[in-house]
């Protein structure tokens, strides 16, 4: 008897499609399961992570594609050669792979054989790198679901031995992360079937990672983002070049300043085209940062990196999940802006790949105390109308300073001088977008961010 089971997987993950029978979950000898034929198409020009879901594949399997896998001992990828089997068929090894076809037709995966079912485990390792002081380690294994059918990360049938909670997809852009224990991420509890992960060993040099049937689960749930409702959880969302990326930043008391495994979890960078938004502690990077919250002005530094000079947004998410905090404010040190994202949770930006990687950072309950910047008087105020930038003074007899405004490229495109009148008007020759006016008067300096329109 043979049993056919096609899945069809359109960029990283596409819900199962069961052409014939599944068999049942039961812990069944190796030896009496059926030989079966599993299929799953693959996005031309798009890296899958997957994981091997029968007993034995022979490399001739992939014959048209590129397969990958990472050997943790020497921190490289290596190419699968034509022919060599044994990494192919080591039980839960992860691995990429892609079809560079034009062709769609092309691009089925077919293994046929015995499928996988029962306690399956694999050995992790955690290696130096080589020539670094302070000492850094790798600790990141490629694995993956050995089973045709979805299973459930959090179910104790994963057992983590010297492993970090922590699970990284990839969708074929950036690395989606799920932590088991305060489930956060953008990744998924539900491991789609023969799927690929990449999960860190915690410390020393070996780890484990072991699996039964009971997490198994009939699922045709693909990749999702993280539904669970959380209080004092910050979400940015930084998007351009056509991709986006996130990263995750939740106040809790029984946290650490520093990277915590049970916790956090780190950075991973994904394309060189997509921008790259993580916080930045003193010993990781971080996708998700758990922190204490340390009174007002409890700050986070958040790094952002792009591959492509250009326009930028940060959105924030989660506002309303703050029980204590009554701002968030986002400080752009390039240009000295400061934007409270309770009042507008939208902040574009023009990027350098030149520009620092430690650009902004995040002030909870945000106050002026020691902190330079926009520091706005009660009796001054700056904003834009149509082509015009307006400098309003409220109750101040004498006026004078300066007001100079820039584009987001830190270009300067227009500077003046204040005159002794309650309203200053400043007509800019610029094109229509988003600019910076910054006005320096005797004991106040204001920046904000205005809108040129035609």
């Amino acid at each position: 008897m043979r049993t056919i089971i096609k899945e069809t997987v359109d960029r990283m993950l596409r819900p199962l499609c069961i052409m014939f029978v599944l068999l049942p979950m039961l812990s069944i000898a190796q030896d009496s399961l059926p030989s079966a034929l599993v299929e799953r198409y693959i996005t031309p020009g798009q890296v899958h992570f997957i994981c091997n879901p029968i007993v034995s594949t022979h490399s001739s399997t992939f014959n048209g594609f590129t397969v990958k896998y990472y050997r943790e001992s020497i921190h490289s990828w290596l190419t699968l050669p034509a022919n060599v089997d044994t990494v192919i068929s080591t039980m839960m090894n992860g691995y990429s792979i892609l079809d560079n076809s034009s062709n769609p037709d092309s691009c089925t995966l077919r293994y046929e054989g015995r499928l996988n079912s029962g306690n399956e485990s694999i050995v992790l390792t955690r290696t130096m790198v080589p020539g670094t002081n302070p000492p850094v380690y790798d600790g990141w294994n490629l694995a993956g679901n050995p089973y045709p059918s979805a299973s459930d990360w959090e179910s104790t049938a994963w057992g983590l031995n010297n492993v970090d909670p922590t699970i990284y997809y990839f969708d074929g852009v950036n690395y989606k992360p799920f932590n088991r224990i305060d489930r956060l991420g953008n990744g998924s509890q539900i491991i789609p079937s023969m799927q690929g992960f990449f999960v860190h060993v915690s410390s020393g040099s070996l780890g484990s990672l072991s699996v039964t049937n009971s997490s198994r689960i009939h699922s045709a749930q693909p990749f999702y983002k993280n539904s669970f409702v959380q209080d004092n959880l910050l979400v940015l969302d930084a998007d351009g070049n056509g991709y986006s990326d996130e990263t995750f930043i939740q106040l809790d008391s029984i946290a650490e300043s520093s990277f915590d495994w049970q916790y956090d979890a780190y950075k991973l960078l994904g394309i060189t085209q997509s921008p790259q938004i993580y916080s930045m502690l003193t010993d990781a990077d971080a996708s998700i940062n758990v922190l204490p919250y340390k009174g007002p002005n409890t700050s986070v530094l958040v790094g952002f990196r792009e591959g492509v000079s250009g326009n930028y947004t940060i959105t924030s998410h989660g506002m309303n999940s703050f029980i204590y905090v009554t701002s968030i404010v986002l400080w752009d040190k390039k240009i000295n802006y400061f934007q409270n994202l309770m009042n507008d949770s939208v902040y574009s930006f023009s990027s350098l790949t030149s520009d620092n990687w430690g650009r902004f950072e995040i002030f909870f309950n945000y106050t002026l105390n020691g902190i330079t910047g926009n520091q706005p008087g009660e009796n001054l105020d700056v904003y834009a109308y149509r082509g015009d930038v307006y400098v309003k003074y409220i109750t101040e007899k004498n006026i004078s300073g300066t007001i100079t405004v820039y584009d987001f490229l830190g270009k300067k495109v227009f500077s003046d001088v204040l005159q002794n009148v309650p309203l200053n008007k400043f007509h800019l020759f610029v094109n229509e977008g988003y600019y910076i006016a910054k006005v320096i008067s005797p004991g106040k300096t204001i920046v904000r961010k205005v809108f040129i329109s035609r």
